[in-house]
């Protein structure tokens, strides 16, 4: 698990990030992508009512997943912003947000299940633009961004509280399927093995366990080899 805090504009605050070099080889394109990760949050009220947990960015696309004004929510930059129910502190949550370009949909889940779904247009990035740094993933921080044109002040918001197993995905995972990852519960394996990205259980370090070589950077980031609520470690 790792174990994430600070403020932004104080430069004291911790994230891991990667450019992704490589995916499975069976995918030609990034058509539809799925992440998901378990967090915990330290607080929710005052400075803390804003947060960020994943963002996804790149040329023409940024996709964060946070809190804002204490309820989950997640985007794509330029479609609607998904919210979902509120967060309390000290609770472990696993969210999941898929962005299907076949289906033009993006759809939030908490604790699997489904917190809204919005029609968008989708435009992730080509096969040749993977390996040069095109794709850009963050866990803890949102960088200088806003958010989402929705929220136009809510930028460089960091996570205050603890992360564990996130997963990169390039397929749209299925509600089944998300239901079933959540059940395996905060040290469950990847479900869908050939399509899987990015695997970082956070289990004391930010490699990445897809076999991909997509390991995390690491900045500031406290990690532990304990594990939570009786669940096996990967």
């Amino acid at each position: 698990m790792a174990s994430f805090g600070g403020q932004y504009y104080t430069g004291q605050y911790s994230y891991i990030q990667t450019s992704v070099m490589a995916w499975p080889s069976q995918g030609s394109t990034y058509d539809s992508v799925t992440m998901s990760m378990w967090f915990k949050l330290n607080s929710v009220s005052g400075n803390n009512h804003n947060q960020s947990f994943i963002t996804v960015y790149g040329p023409g696309y940024y996709v964060p997943i946070g809190v804002y004004n204490g309820l989950v929510f997640g985007s794509y930059w330029d479609c609607p912003t998904l919210t979902g129910q509120s967060l309390q502190p000290n609770k472990w949550y696993f969210v999941t947000l898929v962005d299907n370009v076949q289906a033009t949909n993006m759809s939030l889940f908490l604790d699997g299940q489904l917190q809204s779904s919005e029609s968008c247009n989708v435009n992730w990035p080509s096969l040749p633009q993977v390996g040069s740094n095109q794709i850009q993933i963050v866990v803890g921080y949102t960088g200088a961004h806003d958010i989402t044109p929705t929220y136009p002040g809510l930028d460089t918001t960091v996570l205050n509280g603890t992360a564990t197993n996130f997963q990169f995905y390039n397929t749209p995972l299925s509600a089944n399927e998300i239901q079933a990852l959540y059940q395996e519960g905060t040290g469950g394996a990847p479900i869908d093995i050939l399509n899987i990205t990015v695997w970082w259980p956070l289990n004391a370090n930010a490699q990445d366990y897809s076999g991909n070589g997509n390991d995390g950077q690491i900045n500031g980031v406290t990690f532990t080899s304990s594990w939570e609520g009786g669940y096996t470690a990967p």
